[in-house]
C-alpha cells in the first residue's frame, strides 16, 4: 500500500444504496499504480455508509482506501472542496456512487498526464441500459485542456459530466490564485 500516492480517486455519494457497491468495488479493482481511493459520503440516510464499511473492510489490494463521512448533508460543491483538501494525490478523478469505471480509466487518465501536463481531462462515458452499453455520443468531440488560461478553458463549451472530470492540484492553485485576485 502506497502511503504518498500520486492520484487520488475521489468518490462522492449520496444516498446511493442501490449502486454503491459496485461503483466501489469498480474503483478498488483499478488495474494500476497503487493510487488512493477517497470515498466520501455526504451524510446519506439510506445504507449506503454501511455497505461502504463493508466494502473497505473485505479490501485487501494494493490502493490507498481514505473513507470519509461527513458530520452534516454539505451539497455538491462543498463536498467536492472538502474531498479536494482531503486528497492525497496531485491528480483528482472524480467519479459517483452511482457510476461505475472501467478497469483501466486510472491508468488512461495517468498516461494522459504523464504525456501531456494538462490541467483538466475527462473520461469517455458509456450509457448502461436495459440493452447493454451504448456510447454516449454528446460527448466523444470533448478535447484536452492544455491552456493554462482559465478563462479560455471556461470559454471552450466543453461539455462534460462532472463525474468524468480528472484535473491536477495546480488547476485549483490557479483557480483559488484567480478567485483572490479578482479575475473571476
Amino acid at each position: 500500500m502506497v502511503a504518498n500516492p500520486r492520484a487520488s480517486f475521489i468518490l462522492l455519494v449520496y444516498n446511493q444504496e442501490a449502486y454503491i457497491e459496485e461503483a466501489f468495488s469498480a474503483a478498488l479493482a483499478q488495474d494500476c499504480e497503487p493510487v488512493e481511493i477517497l470515498i466520501s459520503d455526504d451524510r446519506s440516510t439510506d445504507r449506503t455508509w454501511e455497505i461502504i464499511q463493508k466494502v473497505a473492510a473485505n479490501y485487501s489490494g494494493p490502493h490507498l482506501v481514505t473513507l470519509n463521512q461527513n458530520a452534516r448533508n454539505m451539497g455538491v460543491n462543498p463536498h467536492l472542496n472538502a474531498c479536494i483538501a482531503m486528497a492525497k494525490g496531485d491528480i483528482h478523478i472524480a467519479g459517483s456512487g452511482d457510476d461505475v469505471s472501467y478497469p483501466d480509466r486510472v491508468a488512461r487518465v495517468l498516461q494522459m498526464f504523464d504525456a501531456q501536463k494538462p490541467l483538466l481531462v475527462h473520461a469517455r462515458v458509456d450509457i448502461l441500459t436495459e440493452h447493454g452499453v451504448q456510447d454516449d455520443s454528446r460527448h466523444t468531440g470533448i478535447q484536452l485542456q492544455q491552456p493554462r488560461d482559465l478563462c479560455a478553458a471556461a470559454r471552450s463549451q466543453s461539455l462534460y459530466i462532472g463525474a468524468t472530470a480528472c484535473w491536477s492540484r495546480e488547476l485549483f492553485d490557479i483557480f483559488r490564485a484567480s478567485t483572490q485576485s479578482g479575475r473571476f
